[in-house]
Formats: C-alpha cells, sequence, structure tokens
C-alpha cells in the first residue's frame, strides 16, 4: 500500500483512477515505483503546462504512506504560495477528496522560520519555498544538516527554468529521493542531476492536445510602429477587438495577459486600459511605492478568484498562474522568450509598437 488510509476507507488507487487523466496516473505510478527503489539517482516528470503536475506533487506530499516529511521546492515566490494553498486545499477540493484526507500542516518556509517549521512539524509536515531559500540554508552547514536529517521527500517544481549550479547542488546535497517536475520540452538538467532513466515521465503536448486536455494555441499575427504615439493605442484597439470577439464566440469573460517589455510599458497601457472603462492590473518590482491601487509590485493572490481581466507584467506571470479563464496573451513587441509565455489559454497576440 502506497498510500496513507482513507478517512473514509476509500480506496486511493480507485479514486485516482477515476479522478486522474492517464497522463496523470502514468506520472504517478513512475513516482510511486521511484520511491520503492534504491535511491541512486533523481526522477523527472515532463509534463506540459495545464496537465496536472501540480496533482502529483499534492498526492506525493500529502498521502504517501513512507513519505511524511517533505519539502517542495519552486523557482517564484507567488508559485510557492500557489502550491501551499493547492497541496493543502486546492487540489483535493478539485477532485473532491477533501474529506478523504487529514491534511499535514504546510507552511511557506523561508531562511528566517524554516527551522522553527520542522521543530513545529517534527514526524509529518510540508514545507514549500524557494531555490533561493534553499541555497542559503545551505550556506549555513549547521541549518542544512537539520533540514537534510529532517526531510525524507523533495519535489522541484521548475516550471520553465533551467536548473543552475547552485540551487541544484542545495537540492542535490540533501541526499534524499528527488523528484523534477518540469513544463519545457528540453533542457539541461543532466549536467547537475543523475535522471533516471528507468523513473522518467514524457508527455508531449501533442499528446495531451490529442487527449484535449489542452487546447491548441492560434496565433493572431499584427504589427504596430514601434515609437510611434498612435502604438500604444492602436495595439490596444486589437487588443480589445479581440478580446470582445473570443468573449462572445465562447459565451465566457476570459481573462487576458499582456507582457510588456518595460514598468513604463505597463504603467502606460495599465492606464489606457482603465480610461477605456476596463479592469485592470499592472504588476512589476518597480511599482513599489506607487500610489496607485492597480500597480502591483507582487501578483495579487489566488488570480482565479479575481475579477480583473487585463493583467499587464513583464516577467512576474510566467510561472504559476493556475486559472484556466487566461485564454489571451498580447505581446506589444519582440517574441523573445516566446516558450515562456505559453498559459493555460490557447490565444496569441504578437506584434511591435
Amino acid at each position: 500500500m502506497s498510500f496513507v488510509i482513507h478517512n473514509k476507507g476509500k480506496d486511493w488507487e480507485a479514486i485516482f483512477k477515476n479522478k486522474l487523466w492517464k497522463n496523470q496516473q502514468g506520472a504517478l505510478s513512475v513516482a510511486l515505483d521511484y520511491l520503492s527503489a534504491k535511491r541512486s539517482e533523481q526522477a523527472m516528470v515532463r509534463m506540459p503546462t495545464g496537465t496536472g503536475k501540480t496533482g502529483i506533487i499534492a498526492i506525493l506530499a500529502q498521502i504517501h504512506q513512507s513519505k511524511q516529511k517533505c519539502i517542495i521546492v519552486a523557482p517564484f515566490a507567488n508559485l510557492v504560495r500557489q502550491l501551499a494553498h493547492d497541496v493543502s486545499e486546492g487540489f483535493w477540493e478539485k477532485i473532491k477528496q477533501s474529506s478523504g484526507i487529514t491534511s499535514k500542516k504546510c507552511v511557506v518556509g523561508k531562511p528566517s522560520n524554516f527551522l522553527s517549521a520542522i521543530a513545529d512539524m517534527k514526524d509529518t509536515g510540508i514545507i514549500v519555498c524557494t531555490y533561493q531559500t534553499l541555497a542559503a540554508l545551505q550556506s549555513d552547514s549547521k541549518k542544512y544538516n537539520k533540514v537534510r536529517n529532517w526531510v525524507d521527500l523533495i519535489l522541484v517544481d521548475e516550471g520553465h527554468r533551467e536548473p543552475a549550479p547552485l540551487w541544484s547542488k542545495a537540492v542535490r546535497d540533501l541526499n534524499k529521493h528527488i523528484i523534477l517536475f518540469t513544463a519545457t520540452p528540453y533542457r539541461n538538467d543532466l549536467l547537475y542531476f543523475r535522471i533516471s532513466d528507468q523513473h522518467y515521465y514524457s508527455y508531449t503536448f501533442v499528446e495531451a492536445d490529442d487527449d484535449c486536455i489542452v487546447r491548441n494555441v492560434n496565433f493572431i499575427e499584427s504589427v504596430w510602429q514601434k515609437n510611434s504615439p498612435q502604438g500604444a493605442a492602436s495595439f490596444l484597439k486589437s487588443v480589445l477587438t479581440e478580446t470582445k470577439r473570443i468573449d462572445k464566440k465562447q459565451g465566457t469573460d476570459i481573462k487576458v495577459i499582456i507582457r510588456c517589455e518595460t514598468a513604463e510599458n505597463i504603467e502606460e497601457l495599465v492606464d489606457r486600459l482603465v480610461k477605456n472603462g476596463q479592469s485592470a492590473v499592472g504588476i512589476h518590482e518597480q511599482f513599489s511605492g506607487k500610489n496607485k491601487s492597480n500597480l502591483k509590485v507582487q501578483v495579487p493572490k489566488n488570480p482565479r478568484n479575481t475579477k480583473i481581466k487585463y493583467w499587464v507584467h513583464q516577467w512576474k506571470l510566467l510561472e504559476g498562474l493556475d486559472d484556466d479563464s487566461f485564454q489571451l496573451v498580447a505581446r506589444p513587441y519582440s517574441k523573445r522568450f516566446f516558450v515562456s509565455d505559453f498559459p493555460r489559454g490557447n490565444f496569441f497576440a504578437v506584434g511591435n509598437f
């Protein structure tokens, strides 16, 4: 038996066979096989954004029978917060099994509270942290040894981030079972991790599209004159027109991501959207101290529960945005870093102004 007992005596394997997509079942099977094997290498689950990696992380962290002390590592603070919520509540609510588990205590770990969280949790618990937090702990051998002695499972949600030598070493040197979860098809993981050939699961975007788990991407290409006084206005007119068309076609109110090149671009577009009567938020590190309620330094909590329609950013929304109402991404400049923009939506507008 790989899982703790269901609170109502139900069979977890039967539940997952009914509730999980077939790719999730395949990934879970590989992960469970790895966790029962002798630890000498790491495992990897590679699946596109939106195909259920978070569910597998939640299952392994919460109800694996022999792995009661888990650290989940992610690249960004907003992804850490979302993972903590989904692992504790969100995933279990989604599959209607909240009453089936006694949820472990789940803490967002920082260098300042990591050791106190371990002491409080003792023999069972989940700590979710950023790569930077784990690397900072490794710089203090006494603290790092306490982390190593406590944890028995590390789950790394890499998203689209390439492994870096510093944080890769901080993960690897814990010397426990490690499973990497990634959404990027071509990576340099083999430079920093020893991925087991027997414990590697790959599920492609084409397979996910064929299985109707994700929707294909439609590209809407346009060109705006860069540095033209009319450029931003022309761009927004196209975005508003396309948004209205999709809303009408689907009978729903979609959300839109606009990715800009600078903080100034973001503020300008948010101002223009608000003047057009639209709800919008701009997100950038440089907005600290800005006296505008629609300019934020961090991604608002629980985006799926907000009614803001237009979300304007530079880097902040590339990871950890789990909301399928985002269905249009607009790029008012070059096509750099294009792969990182793919969310759970299916429409893209790209161009230059």
